[in-house]
């Protein structure tokens, strides 16, 4: 392999290739708030699966997403360079299968027998182990997906500038994506109430009949906007500037030993555990729905039940976007990027710590409000994060990089070699964070656990205990990046 002669400036993303580029995660995003939050409420409160099997099936679905995310990340990396590009392909292949999974997600074909549902919760095991298959093959392919997206980012978008762009316009679809998506939940369930939506109901009758036609709506919708990503990334550049001859195929050692790169990396190691902490702490949203029927609306009338459902679409709207235009005015006169996400981990502990005030029956409307302040600064602080995380990761690839450049080897080349390992090994750690966390909540909330107050309450004060650990990393992280 020999290193090309072209000079060139460095790529960057803009107008429809940077438009492109986003469009994938936010359709991702957009589905995995409106379906597949919602399979776990359709598989607790409809077909009345026990709380513990469904989070044992959502550990599982994590632990193996994460091995796969080192061996996809590890593919990518030694992938050849064909005519499609050297990781676009990889977003083709895994298409049409999530697709068909996120369909069969809600056609189980043996439910709990009515005898034992009426009794409550069940452990029954033909229903579990389609949900945990399914679970399973769902996540491999959308791992699959993602990571051949990301990891390709610091290939096509060189300078901070505009990885600050692309962060920029992420963080703001993937607003409208929580919004968009939470609110078909949110609506449903203030139409059926969570309490008599059980699969022998008429409302539990009309779940089961429309999620399987929403959930292949959204991932239409979701496919039709990866393809738009397939066609916005160029990866012509490996032609260009590189004159690959694919015959010098990195070996099986070669590959694995590429791996040890990340995990050498301290600064890597301190921002993957701020990183990591902080978002598998976010599996707590998942039990957004139930804390607001069990615990916002405990004991109060019908109409005021269903109006907080409602009011939430409102509510995370305008709180996600008055934090977002603040972190993005605020880092317009303050340039530390990881000053700036610590101040965001110290807002959101203050706030989720403030969540346990509803431990305490209150009047409706200091509730509402209460829950405005709280809850919406976590949510608008933990969405806006990205604005800051995302550009420090792409920059400390960067940096590793530059490490291997040498007479034989250039920077396209470098980064080319490791991307794909630093973006598995997040996912990696990450799911297996997110399956840990998954497993003790689900232990926490099964069986009537599920239904109690003052339990789901402390689940979302939780978060800050994890935001807490994210906080050490980031004071660890010494980067000058601005």
């Amino acid at each position: 392999m020999e290193k090309s002669n072209i000079a060139s400036s460095p790529r960057e993303l803009y107008g429809f290739r940077l438009i492109g580029y986003t469009l994938g995660n936010f359709a991702i995003y957009l589905t995995l708030l409106a379906v597949d939050s919602y399979s776990r409420t359709f598989y607790v409160y409809v077909l009345r699966l026990d709380n513990l099997m469904v989070s044992v099936g959502g550990t599982i679905s994590m632990i193996i997403g994460a091995f796969s995310s080192i061996l996809v990340g590890l593919m990518l990396d030694n992938s050849k360079i064909r005519r499609l590009g050297k990781r676009r392909p990889y977003i083709l292949i895994g298409i049409v299968p999530w697709l068909i999974f996120q369909v069969l997600i809600f056609l189980p074909p043996d439910i709990p027998p009515l005898d034992q549902a009426m009794m409550g919760p069940v452990k029954y095991l033909p229903t579990t182990l389609w949900y945990w298959l399914i679970t399973v093959m769902k996540t491999f392919f959308g791992t699959l997906i993602m990571i051949s997206i990301a990891s390709v980012l610091p290939e096509i978008s060189q300078t901070l500038k505009n990885r600050k762009k692309v962060a920029s316009l992420s963080t703001n679809l993937r607003i409208i994506a929580s919004v968009v998506g939470m609110s078909f939940p949110m609506i449903l369930s203030s139409f059926i109430d969570l309490t008599t939506s059980m699969y022998w109901t008429p409302n539990g009758e009309i779940v089961r009949s429309i999620m399987p036609f929403v959930a292949f709506s959204f991932g239409t919708f979701t496919c039709i906007c990866i393809f738009l990503t397939f066609l916005s990334i160029d990866e012509s550049f490996h032609i260009k500037e590189i004159k690959v001859t694919n015959s010098k195929k990195r070996s099986v050692k070669e590959t694995f030993k590429g791996m040890l790169i990340p995990i050498k990396d301290s600064d890597y190691r301190l921002y993957l555990g701020a990183f990591v902490t902080s978002q598998s702490s976010q599996i707590v949203f998942i039990y957004v729905l139930p804390f607001i029927g069990f615990v916002l609306g405990s004991g109060l009338p019908q109409e005021q039940a269903s109006f907080i459902f409602i009011y939430y679409i409102f509510m995370s709207l305008t709180t996600k976007y008055v934090w977002y235009f603040f972190w993005k005015w605020y880092s317009a006169k303050n340039k530390g990027l990881i000053r700036n996400w610590t101040l965001i981990v110290i807002f959101i502990i203050i706030a989720a710590l403030l969540e346990m005030v509803f431990l305490i029956k209150m009047d409706f409307i200091l509730t509402l409000i209460i829950y405005t302040i709280t809850f919406g600064t976590v949510l608008g602080c933990s969405y806006s994060s990205s604005l800051f995380s995302a550009p420090i990761m792409n920059e400390l690839i960067d940096r590793s990089a530059q490490n291997l450049v040498d007479e034989t080897t250039n920077r396209t080349q470098a980064v080319t070699r490791i991307s794909g390992s630093y973006y598995g090994l997040q996912s990696f750690m990450l799911s297996v964070s997110s399956g840990i966390v998954s497993a003790i909540y689900g232990i926490v909330t099964q069986g009537v656990n599920s239904q109690d107050p003052s339990i789901l309450t402390m689940v979302m004060a939780s978060m800050a205990l994890m935001y807490m650990v994210s906080f050490f990393f980031l004071k660890r992280l010494k980067l000058d990046i601005n």
